[in-house]
């Protein structure tokens, strides 16, 4: 399936998320991803973030460290 995220993830047909890989390279675009994909994460899965950590442009960390802290995870 071919649009844009996040306008296009509701009409993919997934149901529960064991492993969820983000490489947009635009964190708006992956924080919207992870809000849909949240809620339909198994217990336990795993979020990889492809420039979490990445020391040249830390938006992705400071990003997503407050998208975790605001789901208790």
């Amino acid at each position: 399936m071919q649009g844009v995220v996040p306008h296009i993830l509701g009409s993919l047909p997934i149901s529960r998320v064991a492993f969820l890989s983000l490489d947009m390279n635009c964190t708006m675009l992956e924080i919207a991803a992870a809000e849909y994909f949240w809620p339909r994460m198994c217990v336990g899965g795993v979020v990889i973030l492809d420039d979490y950590g990445n020391t040249l442009d830390c938006e992705q960390q400071k990003t997503f460290d407050h998208f975790a802290r605001d789901r208790g995870a």
